[in-house]
């Protein structure tokens, strides 16, 4: 691990991870992955019943790394186009081209929380 790498992971462990499991009681191994995922930059799925802090964690979590946070309860009617932005019409009929609005979209997001998956 290099010098930058390390730093980022004491940084994230005393600013965001430490704080993160003072609030939230017996979550430490979720939020342990969140940081190593975090670092490695690769996805983590949290699975578990309702009312277990699983948004609650990624909303502080967001907060206290300042990242860009996209949530979306999903249903078995959502559409593309609520994920991933809407078609920008006016370019698609003045220039032809065919482009999503992405700005606080998916797209666009350093964290994505899909609720109801």
């Amino acid at each position: 691990m290099n010098e930058d790498t390390l730093a980022i992971v004491h940084t994230l462990n005393d600013g965001v991870i430490r704080p993160l499991k003072a609030m939230f009681v017996s979550k430490d191994e979720i939020l342990d992955l969140l940081a190593v995922t975090t670092v490695a930059q690769e996805n983590l799925l949290i699975v578990g019943p309702p009312g277990t802090a699983k948004s609650a964690i990624l909303r502080n979590f967001c907060l206290l790394v300042k990242g860009g946070f996209f949530e979306y309860l999903l249903t078995r009617f959502t559409e593309p186009n609520e994920i991933f932005g809407p078609i920008d019409i006016k370019r698609y009929q003045n220039d032809g081209v065919f482009e999503r609005i992405t700005e606080r979209m998916l797209p666009e997001a350093d964290i994505a929380f899909l609720d109801e998956v």
